[in-house]
């Protein structure tokens, strides 16, 4: 009883740690906030720790478009490592003889490979929900500039990066990919898990082992 009683009570809090992560990055927005919620805000920010591997400007003299590059391409290269070695397996076993197709294999089947990437998809959801509000917030911080004394404007998130140069444009560039997936993740899951919903699949086996992390802990 007790150990159920402190796993609900882990649950609750990491519930409510996660919302205080997403809440965080709206009170980044450099937004005309009224007063009363600056104490919240300070509470969130708590939070709204960042993947500091992903920025070694701390260490090193980096520029922020190499740190912007860390940050977004660490949450893609982690889930590569996870499916990497299912889908090495995978063709492996499409090059025998008499072999099932892909679908069989990855999605239908109830075979370790099959079980094996279902894993890989949890994984790699878990690892983008925890680089989300980083890659958020570097993606954003390329398009946020402010006006300095000398007539020029700089780079909120690097003051000696000046903004609206062939380098600056090319970031902004490069920055359009990553805000469209940061826009799409969120609706991925969504529509996932309604589809789930929808069909009763919830808690069917191969649903709960890719999505479940992701709505189990809600559950009464």
């Amino acid at each position: 009883i007790w150990v159920n009683g402190a796993l609900c009570d882990f649950v609750s809090v990491d519930v409510v740690f996660k919302h205080c992560r997403a809440l965080s990055i709206f009170s980044s927005y450099p937004l005309r906030w009224h007063t009363n919620l600056q104490g919240l805000f300070i509470f969130f920010a708590f939070s709204a720790f960042s993947v500091e591997i992903a920025k070694p400007e701390c260490a090193v003299d980096w520029s922020f478009p190499a740190s912007f590059f860390m940050q977004v391409l660490l949450p893609l290269v982690i889930p590569l490592l996870h499916f990497a070695p299912v889908l090495l397996k995978a063709a492996k076993r499409r090059l025998a003889l008499n072999s099932p197709p892909w679908q069989v294999l990855l999605l239908k089947g109830d075979t370790p490979l099959t079980h094996q990437f279902n894993t890989a998809i949890m994984q790699s959801v878990r690892v983008l929900l925890i680089c989300y509000q980083s890659v958020v917030q570097v993606t954003l911080a390329s398009f946020q500039c402010s006006s300095s004394s000398d007539g020029r404007s700089y780079l909120d998130a690097d003051p000696e990066f000046q903004c609206w140069t062939h380098l600056h444009y090319a970031l902004m560039g490069c920055a359009v990919l990553p805000l469209g997936l940061c826009l799409a993740f969120p609706l991925t899951i969504h529509a996932l898990v309604s589809h789930a919903v929808e069909t009763k699949t919830l808690h069917r086996p191969q649903v709960l082992q890719r999505l479940g992390g992701l709505y189990v802990r809600y559950s009464s």
